[in-house]
């Protein structure tokens, strides 16, 4: 074997390579198509086997475990979904449900058809049946089992088309199927022509020969005799059935309705016996007392409640009987007071209702919000209640908390198409964006291949300015995938325009055809579009025809947005006229005028027609034409400095309320980074008070702003205000790293004023400590020495400064005068407040002063 190699190494190594990688190559297709199939179909076999083991012994929970993991392995395993098919069966779960739709998946036949149709309508899944009705092919055309559930189906969808067609192909299959004809015949009977009934009525006559279906073939003609107002026909018809026995409680209450209509005198000892009847049967009370309510007997059905043995009286099905009876007659304090001592345990929910019926009508509104709060809480997730409460928010017309449930029920069943549609109705005409938002979302999410959801829910995120990502993206994906569907289209040239791309926006709603461009939403959206391209006029009359009250608040907002711009482009239009006609009127020989413009620091000196024609009408004193000017327009950089110009102009004008709120906006909106050059432009035209506003908003917002700090500390000093130095100093001390000097002043300030006394003490000593040889700190904190009656280190504290006979603020001499009288040295006191200078000194500075020198007198005395 050796000698057939290469002798040259390197050729040999080759050789081992490509023989090596062709090893590998083997390896793996034998691995893919032998080994691993065969491993795969060993697993799905085992677990099977497992299945069936468990099974047998009986132990359904891990008999069903393995067999969904024989599914997992392999979702068309025959066998194993037949395994959770019997397994489910057994265990008379309703996951069977599920099993059999997958066994008739992988094993299409149509016994698995049939009994997944069957499993369906068992479990209540009609629509799931309907489906699988309409998929079945011509295999099922000589079934009787598939047209009897199909009939059966259809019937409960209401679709009696297709119940009638199921029933007739029943009928030619087995032409003495008694219950198909009588099926067949009504529906032929409601649904049919008149001119036909005679002969189905004939045909259910002779139905009711049958003893099977006796009751009912007569009962379908009592109903139809007391529709159609033929009193002998009913008369005939409920005389036979007041005669057979068993007859069911809804042919009694017939009878006793052709009665009441037709001969009363029958009536009134038909309808006592039919209450002796029932007084013992607890199902069929309710139903008599609805009857009885239905045709104003409600006062009979009291009485007749109250007759009743107390155990069934006491039953919640009676007592909800019994509070409709009352409703019914108006009486809602009884109502309440019947109501309120009683708890049910099935109907809560009607019991919390009832009660905010009746404080509803009272006019009771808190009552009223309590008791359906307690009702809402009360049907939780319950199907029956939900729907129960939801017809008497209908009976009783209360659309708003109608929509609270729809919205609940939609929460359990995101699906139904039917309650999706009726929050749609509401919610878009009420004009509630966010509200139709977050029922796309959760369709979408529900059911995310829905492309006409994901696209409503495209559509109001971009007029909600939510996820925009998502939005945009989405709304490109809907695009791609149908660009010939005039909602994809539509919501992807309002995704571009959210872009800031107009022209692509134009273009692309553009693509539609002139019939889709009609459509309100698209001539808006078209209208906005032109403008947003300067096609001013075309976008206009775009627009013009549109009735704006029927668009969403944020389709609305689009189109006001726009007719910003088109008022924008007009009036920039008009200005550069009356520009160019102010430009002419100053003539060069005027070398110096007043400008607001040139004032400004270069960086907000931008060259703008705004801005020029604003200074042009600043420097004429025409406070009327700059006031309108500037009032209706909005400036792309620096709009504060417009709302600035217009203040100015009012305040001219003498329209001080229009100032007062133009001003509030100016301070309340300039963005902080501007406030130092809005000062500047008040200290410019005068305005001390708005300065100071300026100037404390400023420091506000940075504490730290030294310039600001001494400009309003001298201004509170020369006009003594006291309290705005402690406060203004307490922004600095409850900033980041206060320095000596802001605490001692906080100190001084918030202790002559006596407020934050316990922090004053605090700081003033930390001040002192950390620089003593400044005078003020040293004063500060002799003063609150002095609050804490401990003159000698007070005295102390001052001894360096009097020493230099140091003068500055905080007067010394009105110090060393407490102390003094503090340690019972009169003369000194006397002779130090002699020397106190009330001209410089803060109003409570002068009041301490007079409380000294009355202190000084009484004592000499």
């Amino acid at each position: 074997m050796l000698k057939l190699l290469p002798k040259k190494r390197s050729t040999r190594v080759i050789v081992f390579i490509w023989a090596a990688v062709l090893m590998v190559v083997i390896a793996g297709v034998s691995y893919k198509y032998f080994a691993k199939p065969a491993y795969k179909n060993w697993r799905e076999k085992r677990a099977n086997n497992i299945a069936r083991e468990h099974l047998a012994a009986g132990d359904y929970p891990a008999a069903l475990a393995a067999a969904r993991k024989a599914i997992q392995y392999n979702q068309s395993n025959v066998d194993a979904w037949r395994l959770a098919v019997e397994i489910t069966e057994k265990q008379d779960s309703s996951q069977v449900f599920v099993y059999q739709q997958g066994l008739a998946g992988v094993e299409p036949t149509l016994e698995n058809k049939l009994k997944f149709i069957r499993v369906a309508v068992k479990y209540n899944a009609y629509p799931q049946a309907l489906d699988a009705i309409n998929k079945v092919g011509a295999e099922a055309a000589q079934s009787v089992e598939f047209y009897e559930l199909a009939s059966q189906v259809s019937q409960v969808m209401r679709n009696q088309t297709k119940a009638k067609y199921y029933l007739m192909s029943l009928v030619k299959l087995q032409p003495d199927n008694n219950k198909a004809r009588l099926d067949l015949a009504q529906i032929r009977l409601t649904d049919g022509f008149d001119d036909n009934k005679p002969s189905i009525r004939a045909e259910i006559r002779s139905l009711s020969n049958d003893p099977t279906l006796r009751v009912r073939a007569l009962t379908l003609l009592l109903v139809d005799a007391i529709q159609t107002k033929n009193e002998n026909g009913a008369l005939e018809i409920a005389n036979q059935l007041s005669l057979t026995p068993d007859v069911p409680v809804g042919t009694q209450l017939m009878v006793a309705e052709a009665y009441r209509q037709s001969s009363p005198k029958r009536f009134t000892p038909y309808l006592e016996s039919l209450k002796t009847s029932y007084a013992t049967k607890l199902e069929n009370i309710p139903v008599l007392v609805s009857y009885l309510g239905s045709h104003d007997m409600s006062a009979d059905a009291l009485q007749w409640i109250a007759s009743l043995d107390p155990k069934l009286r006491d039953d919640e099905t009676v007592q909800l009987s019994r509070a409709a009876a009352t409703l019914a007659l108006k009486d809602y304090a009884g109502l309440e007071s019947f109501l309120r001592p009683v708890k049910w345990t099935e109907n809560e929910f009607a019991r919390q209702a009832l009660l905010a019926y009746a404080a509803r009508q009272r006019g009771d509104e808190r009552n009223f919000a309590e008791a359906w709060k307690l009702a809402v809480i009360e049907v939780g997730n319950n199907p029956r209640r939900l729907q129960s409460l939801l017809a008497r928010t209908i009976t009783w017309g209360w659309p708003e908390q109608r929509v609270e449930l729809l919205w609940k029920k939609f929460s359990l069943e995101p699906s139904d198409k039917t309650t999706r549609q009726q929050i749609s109705t509401w919610e878009r005409s009420h004009q509630n964006t966010a509200a139709l938002n977050r029922l796309y979302g959760r369709i979408n999410e529900n059911d995310p291949g829905d492309r006409e959801s994901k696209n409503d829910y495209t559509y109001t995120s971009l007029l909600l300015g939510t996820s925009l990502d998502r939005a945009h993206t989405a709304a490109r994906e809907n695009y791609e995938a149908d660009s010939k569907n005039a909602y994809f289209t539509t919501t992807y040239a309002l995704s571009l325009y959210k872009q800031n791309k107009p022209q692509e926006a134009l273009q692309t709603l553009q693509t539609l055809g002139i019939g889709a461009l009609a459509s309100p939403e698209r001539s808006l959206l078209n209208g906005v579009f032109l403008i947003a391209n300067g096609n001013i006029d075309e976008g206009v009359e775009q627009t013009a025809h549109l009735k704006l009250d029927q668009f969403l608040p944020e389709e609305r907002r689009l189109y006001q947005e726009a007719t910003l711009l088109v008022e924008k482009a007009r009036r920039d239009q008009a200005t550069s006229t009356r520009l160019a006609n102010l430009a002419t009127s100053n003539n060069a020989s005027r070398t110096e005028r007043k400008s607001w413009l040139q004032a400004l620091p270069a960086t907000y000196r931008n060259s703008t027609v705004q801005l020029e024609l604003a200074d042009s009408l600043y420097a004429t004193d025409d406070y009327r034409g700059l006031e309108s000017t500037l009032r209706n327009e909005k400036w792309d950089t620096n709009d504060f400095l417009r709302l600035t110009l217009l203040a100015y102009a009012q305040k001219n004008l003498g329209k001080d309320a229009d100032f007062h709120a133009t001003w509030r906006l100016v301070t309340t909106t300039t963005p902080p980074a501007h406030l130092p050059v809005l000062e500047e432009i008040a200290e410019r035209w005068g305005w001390s008070a708005e300065r100071l506003d300026i100037l404390n908003r400023i420091i506000q917002r940075d504490p730290s702003d030294t310039s600001a700090l001494t400009q309003l500390a001298d201004h509170y000093r020369q006009n003594g205000q006291t309290g705005e130095l402690a406060r203004l100093y307490s922004l600095r001390v409850e900033a980041d790293a206060p320095s000596a000097d802001d605490k001692s002043h906080f100190a001084y300030y918030s202790l002559l004023i006596n407020t934050n006394l316990t922090k004053a003490h605090v700081l003033a000593k930390q001040a002192y400590d950390a620089a003593p040889e400044v005078p003020f700190n040293a004063k500060a904190y002799a003063l609150s020495l002095y609050k804490q009656s401990r003159p000698t280190d007070a005295w102390r504290t001052l001894e360096k400064l009097i020493a230099i006979g140091e003068t500055g603020p905080a007067q010394i001499t009105l110090l060393r005068a407490a102390i003094s009288l503090e340690q019972g040295k009169l003369p000194e006191a006397r002779q130090y407040l002699d020397s106190f200078d009330p001209r410089t000194a803060l109003p409570e500075e002068s009041a301490l002063a007079d409380t000294l020198a009355k202190n000084i007198t009484a004592k000499n005395i």
